[in-house]
């Protein structure tokens, strides 16, 4: 592998664990706020997170190549609201994406079509993560000033099943 393939790996190694912990921190900031529900959906999108970091560690191993673990900056403190949380995790999905993408640019400059087809799958994850934040995002806004709304909403992102590492990631 070229070594700019290597180091885009690793920075998405980086973005992917700085989104679990990220979805983590705003979960239990949600929590406090008796959104139970929200911070339920928040925690089953941190365990995809990290599933999503170990399997690009463990595709790095496959490929003889070391992955670099990285140190995590604390995260951001978490918005004082349900609408101010997801409006973080949308543009940290987008930030997300927009790695993703370069990740993908950087394999097919290098030639390297294993990774290229490996990140595929990637890309349409985020364009799902996004859409499913900006849904969310969407919803709260419409009911930003509903209790009842914001209470239907939550009763409904906890019901999110729990995340199963996926047969697809391996």
């Amino acid at each position: 592998m070229k070594q700019k393939v290597i180091e885009a790996f690793n920075r998405q190694i980086q973005l992917e664990f700085e989104a679990a912990m990220l979805y983590l921190h705003l979960s239990v900031g949600l929590q406090e706020l008796g959104l139970h529900g929200c911070a339920h959906w928040l925690r089953q999108q941190f365990h995809e997170e990290c599933s999503h970091a170990l399997h690009l560690i463990t595709y790095l191993g496959e490929r003889r190549v070391a992955a670099q673990v990285p140190a995590l900056a604390a995260p951001v403190a978490p918005a004082d609201s349900a609408l101010g949380v997801f409006e973080q995790v949308l543009a940290h999905e987008q930030s997300v994406s927009a790695a993703v993408d370069a990740l993908v640019a950087a394999a097919r400059t290098a030639a390297d079509y294993a990774s290229e087809n490996l990140m595929m799958q990637y890309v349409r994850e985020q364009v799902e993560e996004e859409h499913d934040a900006a849904d969310i995002v969407d919803c709260l806004r419409l009911a930003e000033r509903n209790r009842a709304g914001l209470l239907r909403i939550d009763r409904h992102l906890g019901k999110r099943k729990a995340y199963k590492y996926s047969k697809a990631w391996s």
